[in-house]
């Protein structure tokens, strides 16, 4: 196990369980007295929580308190990345307890260390190449901001895309071979790393909000990449 890379090992610290609990209270509803049925409220995304129990050895109670208190400070102040023994990506997360305990015997501890968090995947990479639709069915659980990128193969005056959202994007004034690119992640457009906005319009930024996507654009020499980080529990 490793804690934002670092190797709990060399702490004698080892991993012995892993619990992961998914949200309990992603969406939320009012039932009124008298009503037949809820009221549904917008769905929120909420924390998950991970529970690690880890193992301290040590020569002496003195050495494992002093190696327990140094992970605990690995873990702050948030968020963490966790790279969990027998389990593929990273899980990202805030230390909401870290509770050391002792056992029979002096040489070692266990601590049970809570994480509010999500889990990520390994990023995907999607492109489209000489087409103007697509379909995109999400990996992960979780809704997860999206990276776009168009690449044009000739000078376009204006660009319409649909499937983000409810409303049309609009890219003005593309140069060819000059890629624009929306990041989702970070609100920034781009063009060569020089600002783009002023020829962009949208209402939502990309992202991966449902389980199946399916966009479309009106130029089939624009190249489509979507990128995003898988995101599970």
């Amino acid at each position: 196990m490793k804690i934002n890379g670092e190797d709990i090992g060399r702490y004698k610290a080892k991993q012995l369980t892993v619990e992961f609990e998914p949200p309990q209270d992603g969406s939320g509803y009012e039932w009124p007295e008298g009503m037949l049925m809820p009221i549904e409220s917008q769905t929120v995304q909420k924390c998950g929580k991970c529970t690690v129990v880890l193992l301290l050895r040590g020569e002496n109670r003195n050495e494992i308190t002093r190696n327990s208190s140094t992970l605990h400070g690995l873990c702050l102040p948030g968020p963490v990345e966790l790279t969990l023994d027998g389990y593929k990506g990273t899980y990202t997360g805030f230390l909401k307890e870290f509770k050391p305990e002792k056992t029979i015997t002096p040489k070692s501890y266990k601590v049970q260390a809570v994480f509010s968090g999500w889990m990520k995947d390994t990023p995907v990479k999607l492109e489209y190449i000489g087409q103007t639709q697509a379909t995109l069915h999400r990996v992960g659980s979780r809704p997860t901001a999206c990276v776009l990128t168009i690449k044009p193969q000739t000078n376009i005056e204006k660009l319409t895309m649909k499937g983000w959202g409810n409303h049309d994007v609009t890219v003005e004034n593309m140069t060819a071979g000059h890629a624009v690119v929306i990041d989702g992640k970070t609100g920034l457009i781009t063009q060569d790393g020089e600002n783009k906005a002023q020829d962009v319009t949208l209402w939502a930024l990309p992202a991966m909000d449902e389980t199946q996507k399916t966009i479309t654009w009106d130029n089939e020499s624009c190249d489509i990449v979507v990128e995003y980080t898988p995101l599970w529990l």
